[in-house]
């Protein structure tokens, strides 16, 4: 992670108000993460680089506190992923909306929900990392597939 370069998305969250410092002069991890909250509005991220830091956004959106129109500069790569982010988002009850190409909506109104039943395909490669959390009281989680490997 340390030779990760993620200037974009570092560029993209100081310019919206989060204090954040790298620990090297390299662009990359580590980095020194002010907390005082996410502001939310109009965030513009270059999105020619990875699809990785446009989710990453969306993810934390719901959390902001202000609701959050992320346009996308650039060439966008790996839509399937941001689609792929977006519906995963809807099923914890987080709806995003986008009005036009390259510029999404998403609502501040509560966060994310849990859902008593989830599914989860077998080969957790297939899964984004942060959906990956314990299973809590009151749910239930579907496994389908017979690969287990």
């Amino acid at each position: 992670m340390q030779e990760r370069p993620i200037a974009d998305l570092v560029d993209a969250l100081r310019g919206n108000g989060v204090t954040i410092e790298y620990q090297k002069d390299n662009g990359c991890p580590p980095l020194l993460i002010t907390g005082a909250g996410f502001p939310g509005g109009r965030i513009e991220l270059a999105a020619s680089i990875s699809s990785q830091y446009v989710s990453s956004i969306l993810i934390a959106a719901p959390y902001a506190t202000t609701p959050v129109e992320l346009v996308l500069v650039g060439n966008v790569v790996s839509l399937p992923y941001i689609t792929m982010t977006i519906k995963l988002m809807a099923k914890f009850g987080v709806v995003v909306t986008q009005d036009t190409e390259g510029v999404y909506h998403i609502p501040n109104d509560g966060g994310y929900i849990n859902p008593t039943v989830r599914m989860r395909p077998t080969q957790a490669c297939t899964v984004p990392y942060p959906w990956f959390n314990p299973i809590q009281p009151g749910s239930t989680w579907f496994y389908h597939g017979s690969n287990l490997a």
